[in-house]
């Protein structure tokens, strides 16, 4: 899905949110996408939806990396649970 991710540094948050700050280089999947998605001149995330970006990374792959990622955190949580289901051990 087009324009669901994205990567950008931080011009503001807001007055609850720690751990993140005015120009820290972000990467996000937010969700909902509040009616502007990430093709939007400004997006406004959740900071729980935020994560750094690693420096080592181009702005090309940290804006591509978001829903590879998610997708690889759902295969593997649905594939490989970190507790066995009940009566399966």
């Amino acid at each position: 899905m087009l324009g669901v991710e994205a990567a950008d540094v931080i011009e503001a948050v807001g007055a609850e949110v720690s751990g993140l700050t005015t120009g820290d280089e972000v990467l996000t999947h937010p969700l909902p996408l509040r009616d502007q998605g990430a093709w939007a001149e400004w997006l406004v995330a959740p900071a729980v939806l935020v994560a750094g970006k690693p420096a080592a990374a181009s702005w090309d792959i940290a804006g591509a990396f978001p829903v590879p990622a998610l997708t690889a955190d759902q295969a593997l949580t649905d594939a490989a649970p970190t507790r066995p289901a009940a009566g399966c051990w």
